[in-house]
Parts: C-alpha cells; sequence; structure tokens
C-alpha cells in the first residue's frame, strides 16, 4: 500500500520542514530541509519495526540500530556491510537443516552480528530501504541543485 502527502510542518525534533512524505507497507519516509540552511548532523535516514539508520553528515557516518545492537560505520564500511548482508541466500538458510543462525562480521572492528533467519530478513530491509533513501536523496539535490531555492 503507497500513499503520498505533502506536508510543510516542522520537525519536531530537528525544527527542519517536511517538504515530502511517502508511506510504503507502514514505513514513512520523508524529505526534510532546513529553513535556516543549516545542516543538520544526525538525521534519520531509514526506520522499521526492527531498526533505524542515521546519517552523521558532519562525520560522514551511519549509524545502524539493530534488535538492541548499535553499530558505526564510515560510508565504504556501511556499502561493504550491505554488500555482504546481501550475498546472504536466504533460500540457502530456510532450506538448511543446520542452523538458522548467521554470522555477520562488521569489517574494520571486532562485531559479530548473530542474527536468525526472520532477523536476517528484516536487517535486508533496513539496509535496503536506507540505500533507497540515499538514492533518492541524490536524485533530488541532482534536480534541485540549478534551480537554487
Amino acid at each position: 500500500m503507497v500513499q503520498r502527502g505533502v506536508c510543510f510542518k516542522p520537525h519536531q525534533e530537528t525544527g527542519s520542514l517536511i517538504l515530502f512524505g511517502l508511506i510504503i507497507n507502514n514505513n514513512y519516509f520523508c524529505l526534510m530541509v532546513n529553513p535556516e540552511g543549516r545542516s543538520n548532523t544526525v538525521s534519520e535516514l531509514f526506520r522499521t519495526e526492527k531498526g533505524v539508520i542515521y546519517q552523521d553528515d558532519r562525520n560522514n557516518r551511519f549509524t545502524l540500530e539493530f534488535m538492541d545492537r548499535k553499530a558505526a560505520f564510515k560510508v565504504q564500511e556501511f556499502l561493504h556491510f550491505k554488500k555482504a548482508v546481501d550475498s546472504i541466500s536466504l533460500e540457502e538458510l530456510f532450506l538448511n537443516d543446520h542452523s538458522d543462525l548467521q554470522i555477520i562480521h562488521h569489517r574494520n572492528t571486532d562485531q559479530l552480528f548473530l542474527i536468525t533467519l526472520c532477523e536476517l530478513v528484516a536487517l535486508k530491509e533496513l539496509l535496503s530501504g536506507a540505500k533507497v533513501m540515499l538514492e533518492l536523496n541524490s536524485i533530488i539535490c541532482s534536480r534541485l541543485a540549478p534551480c537554487k531555492l
């Protein structure tokens, strides 16, 4: 189910203006613009029931909060982590009788994620949604750049 809406109301926490909202399968996406032109350092990139990903523009980092775990990534680490998660075949895990646990290593750290098949599905959804939001933001910025608001 997809719903669209345009609203011009201040975001409660940041004071930014929400220009566009989109709801897909109970996940809310929005584009926020700060009317004073100040850059918010940390903003929510994507959220699901199981987790959230924040984008920190000042430090060029992403923070993943998933299943009571928190991990910070540089941009390239985030893309590598997403690629590692995407490379795990849900079909093979589902058909495998040995275990439904999967270990995912966070590159350049000693952090490990030990997750079940259901948690892996939720993590894939969270990471994919965040990547889509990054791509959408890039498209919007490239379209708005020539017309300077």
